[in-house]
């Protein structure tokens, strides 16, 4: 780079290529009418999985030299949460051996 020449990095703010700010005000006064007039809570829920046997992607081994190592096919199970926040404050997390359905995630 010449002598005297200066480049900021800044961090972009990426919008969706779909949003429609209208739709989002909208949105915002439904939200707002449920809370306000209506008296209904807003909860945001999430359900997230994760494996029990995560298998490790990446190794070392010495230069010039190709990593081997072994996977398990047969999964050994998986442990899955789900939470519910109201205010930012966290409500409740379960835990669920296994997989999520329906009739888990509405019990």
């Amino acid at each position: 780079m010449p002598c005297g020449v200066y480049v900021s990095a800044i961090k972009k703010t990426l919008f969706h290529p779909k949003a429609d700010a209208a739709e989002r005000a909208e949105f915002d006064v439904k939200l707002r009418r449920y809370e306000q007039v209506e008296r209904r809570p807003i909860i945001y829920l999430d359900e997230s999985g994760f494996s029990v046997d995560a298998t490790r992607e990446r190794g070392y081994s010495s230069g010039g030299n190709r990593c081997y190592g072994s996977k398990d096919r047969n999964s050994k199970g998986r442990v899955n949460a789900i939470g519910a926040i109201h205010h930012f404050k966290m409500l409740n997390i379960c835990l669920f051996e296994g997989n999520i359905n329906a009739d888990v995630f509405h019990a």
